[in-house]
């Protein structure tokens, strides 16, 4: 009797440990798939910013640049300033704020591999209590 008994404590850990790897694989595959999407958004809306934050300002500068010759000399240094102040005014997304996006991104994910072990770890933990007391 107490064989079967423990015959049976020993299938369910071994069923509970089983449904707990392919949850771990599932989070871990989801995760992933989240990250890599985000970064793909980020990097798709950023590309979009960027493209329109230059088109608006080769606008701005074609028009000004038609009028140049026009300006006094101590007013052409100002525009080139009011130029590049309104290029760092625009809230558009560098390769550096993207290289930081993709480290944060890489960082989250180590933490879920990290989080991932331990739990896995902690199963098997239990498992072993288990089989030693047999």
């Amino acid at each position: 009797m107490a064989i079967k008994m423990k015959s049976h404590v020993v299938d369910k850990v071994r069923d509970t440990w089983d449904t707990t790897k392919k949850e771990v694989a599932r989070l871990e595959e989801k995760a992933k798939l989240s990250f890599e999407e985000i970064g793909k958004k980020a990097k798709g809306q950023v590309g979009e910013l960027e493209k329109r934050a230059k088109g608006s300002l080769d606008e701005v500068s074609k028009m000004a640049k038609g009028s140049f010759d026009e300006v006094p000399e101590q007013l052409r240094g100002a525009w080139d300033r009011v130029l590049e102040s309104l290029r760092t005014g625009l809230d558009v997304a560098t390769r550096e704020d993207l290289g930081q996006l993709a480290n944060k991104v890489d960082e989250l994910a180590k933490r879920i591999d990290k989080l991932a072990k331990e739990r896995v770890a902690k199963v098997q933990e239990r498992v072993g209590k288990i089989g030693r007391n047999k």
